[in-house]
């Protein structure tokens, strides 16, 4: 009984899966979108990261405090983005 269980989780799990990934997400088509980007649900938080414009990503900082922007790069990042090219 007990293994019937862990399979029925087992193929809940892959088809909640395999439903998720036809959820659209609006890919602007200025980005180049790495392909994990259209595996859902990775696909929902880097959508969800560029549309707030966060650098680095979220998840990215979750694992590499170093990849933190002090005030000063972000200044010089803000400073370039609202700059005339």
């Amino acid at each position: 009984m007990k293994r019937n269980w862990k399979k029925l989780v087992l193929i809940v799990a892959v088809v909640l899966l395999v439903a998720i990934q036809l959820v659209p997400v609006d890919h602007s088509n200025e980005t180049h979108w790495p392909w994990y980007s259209y595996v859902a649900p990775v696909s929902w938080l880097v959508a969800h990261d560029v549309e707030e414009g966060e650098m680095p990503l979220a998840i990215y900082r979750l694992m590499h405090s170093e990849a933190r922007l002090s005030q000063d790069q972000l200044d010089v990042v803000r400073e370039w983005a609202t700059s005339e090219h």
